[in-house]
C-alpha cells in the first residue's frame, strides 16, 4: 500500500436536518467523553492519593495504630504523612507500620539518590564537585543501611540483634548530616537543587528510630528482626589466631615484622586524608598522620565509617580533627592519639581501651578540646566511651606551663555523649573538665559521664554543674559504656584477634 498524499477535502452540501443530527451525536459524543474522562481522573487520584493502593479516599485522620505509631516519633505529622502514603497502611497493626516506615524511608533515599545523580552534569567549581560527590557517597552508604534495616525487620522470625538495626539507621542519620554541613560555606544552584532533593530524609530516618527504639525497648518481640549469626569467639579463629577467612596473601602481610614492611601508598589530591568505609576494617602497626600544622584548621589524619572497625597499635597524628569516628561500631586499642581542638569527633559508637591520648600545643588563644561528639538524636546509640587510656600532654605543652586550656571535650550537638572511664589524666586538663560549645549552646541534653579517673586531672571538685553531666557512681551505668555493652564487641571482635577487655575491669 503506498502512503501517497491526501486528495483535497471535497465538501459537500448539508441540508439543515443532516446538519441537526450530526450537532446532536456531537454533543452527545462530548457529553459521555466527558463523564468518562472525569472518572478516569478522579479514579487516578484517588490512586495516586493512596500510594497506587485500592481506590478509596484517604481519610483526614489517621487511623489508631498509625496515630500511636507516630506519637513515639520527632516528627509526627511526617510520620502521619509519609505512612498514609503507603500501600495498606490504612488496614495495617502497629507492627506491620513499623517494616512500614523503613520502607517508605528506604523508597524517598531511592529517589533522592536517582535525582541527585542527574545532576551531575552540571560545572561545579572544585569545592561544590568534591561536596556533590561526598553526599553521593554519603546517600548510597544510606541506601545500603536502610536495605540492611529492613530486611532485618520482618513480619515474622526469631528476635536477633536490634542492635545491628540501630547502628544501621544512627550511621544513616549521621551520612545526611555530614552531607547537609559539606556544603556549609558554598552556595549556588547545585546547593539548592541537593537541599531539596534531600527534604525530609533526616526527619524520616529519627522516625523509624524512634519507633524501632520504642518498640524494641517495651517488648522485643513486638517487631522480629531476622536472627543474624555473627562471628563466635574461638569458632572462627584457626590455629595461627588468624580468621580462618583471612587469604593467604593477607596472613603473610601480618607475619611480616612492620620493619620489613615497605609502604606503597598514593593519596589523591582531593583526598587529603585516610576515610576508611565498609565493614570489617582492620588497621594494625600504622601510622596515620596529617602534615598540616595548627594554622590550617581542619586536618584529618584518619576518618572511619566502617562498622566493625578496629585499630590496633597505631599512631594518629595531627592537630584541629585528627581522627574522624564518623559513624557504625568501632574499636581502638594500644594507639597513640595526637592533636589539639576537636581531636577525637564523630558520630561512632567508639570505644578506646589503653590508649595514649596526647594534648599538642595549639595556637596563640586557641583551647586544646579532646572530643567533639556530634549525636544528633536521642535515639541514636552513638557516643564516645575513653576506658582504661593515658590523658597526656605533649612535651611542648607541658613545657608552656599553662598557658593553654585542655578540656576532656565540648558538645559538638544537642545529645552529644562522651564518658571518661578507668582512665589516667595528667594536670594539663583544666578543673572543670568540659567546655562550652559557645555561649548559647544547651548542656541539659547532652550527656558527658566520669568514672573513677584518677591521677592530677582526674579531679572532680571544680567539674562544670551543667544538667547534662554526671559523676558516675554506679557500676551498672558505667558498664554500658564497656566494649560488651556499648559496641557489643564480644559478638564480633574475637574474630579479629585482637586484645580486648570486656567488660570494666580484669
Amino acid at each position: 500500500m503506498g502512503y501517497d498524499r491526501l486528495p483535497p477535502f471535497q465538501h459537500s452540501e448539508l441540508t439543515p436536518k443532516n446538519n441537526s443530527k450530526r450537532l446532536l451525536f456531537i454533543s452527545v459524543v462530548a457529553f459521555f467523553t466527558i463523564i468518562i474522562v472525569s472518572a478516569v481522573c478522579a479514579g487516578l487520584v484517588v490512586r495516586l492519593r493512596d500510594g497506587g493502593g485500592a481506590a478509596t479516599p484517604i481519610p483526614r485522620k489517621p487511623t489508631q495504630a498509625i496515630s500511636r505509631t507516630c506519637g513515639k516519633t520527632r516528627f509526627r505529622k511526617l510520620c502521619v504523612n509519609s505512612l498514609l502514603q503507603f500501600p495498606g497502611s490504612l488496614t495495617a497493626g502497629e507492627q506491620d507500620l513499623v517494616h512500614m516506615s523503613f520502607n517508605v524511608t528506604l523508597q524517598r533515599f531511592n529517589k533522592a539518590l536517582y535525582t541527585t545523580t542527574s545532576i551531575s552534569y552540571i560545572q561545579m567549581d572544585p569545592r561544590v564537585r568534591s561536596a556533590y560527590d561526598d553526599c553521593l557517597e554519603l546517600l548510597e552508604d544510606s541506601v545500603d543501611a536502610l536495605s540492611h534495616s529492613l530486611s532485618s525487620v520482618v513480619s515474622n522470625g526469631k528476635v536477633g540483634s536490634t542492635q545491628d538495626v540501630m547502628t544501621w539507621l544512627s550511621a544513616a542519620l549521621t551520612n545526611q548530616d555530614t552531607c547537609t554541613e559539606g556544603f556549609d560555606g558554598l552556595s549556588g544552584a547545585v546547593k539548592d537543587q541537593v537541599a531539596a532533593k534531600l527534604a525530609d530524609l533526616s526527619e524520616l530516618v529519627s522516625n523509624c528510630l524512634s519507633i524501632f527504639a520504642a518498640i524494641s525497648g517495651d517488648d522485643l518481640g513486638g517487631v522480629p528482626t531476622q536472627n543474624r549469626r555473627l562471628l563466635a569467639s574461638g569458632e572462627n579463629i584457626d590455629e595461627q589466631h588468624f580468621p580462618k577467612w583471612l587469604r593467604r596473601e593477607e596472613r603473610a602481610l601480618l607475619d611480616t615484622p612492620v620493619s620489613a614492611i615497605r609502604p606503597d601508598l598514593v593519596v589523591s589530591k582531593r583526598r587529603k586524608r585516610h576515610p576508611a568505609t565498609g565493614s570489617g576494617f582492620i588497621a594494625r602497626d600504622i601510622t596515620f598522620e596529617n602534615w598540616a600544622g595548627p594554622a590550617k584548621h581542619q586536618a584529618v589524619a584518619l576518618r572511619i565509617g566502617a562498622d566493625h572497625a578496629v585499630v590496633y597499635r597505631c599512631n594518629i597524628i595531627g592537630y584541629q580533627d585528627t581522627l574522624y569516628v564518623h559513624s557504625n561500631r568501632q574499636f581502638y586499642r594500644e594507639c597513640d592519639i595526637y592533636g589539639t581542638v576537636d581531636f577525637i569527633f564523630g558520630n561512632a559508637a567508639v570505644v578506646f581501651q589503653n590508649c595514649s591520648i596526647y594534648a599538642r600545643k595549639p595556637m596563640l588563644f586557641q583551647k586544646n578540646t579532646i572530643t567533639a561528639q556530634n549525636r544528633k538524636d536521642p535515639n541514636q546509640n552513638t557516643g564516645i566511651s575513653i576506658h582504661a587510656c593515658r590523658i597526656l600532654p605533649t612535651p611542648d605543652l607541658a613545657a608552656a606551663n599553662g598557658s593553654f586550656q585542655t578540656y576532656l571535650g565540648r558538645p559538638w550537638k544537642l545529645y552529644s555523649r562522651a564518658v571518661f572511664m578507668l582512665s589516667y589524666m595528667s594536670d594539663h586538663i583544666h578543673p572543670r573538665g568540659w567546655l562550652e560549645w559557645n555561649a548559647t549552646s544547651p548542656v541539659d541534653t547532652l550527656y558527658y559521664g566520669e568514672y573513677k579517673n584518677y591521677g592530677p586531672g582526674g579531679a572532680i571538685g571544680q567539674r562544670v554543674r551543667w544538667p547534662g553531666y554526671r559523676l558516675i557512681t554506679s557500676d551498672i551505668e558505667a558498664a554500658k559504656f564497656t566494649v560488651a555493652q556499648f559496641i557489643y564487641g564480644s559478638s564480633w571482635l574475637p574474630s579479629t584477634g585482637v586484645t580486648f577487655l570486656a567488660g570494666l575491669e580484669v
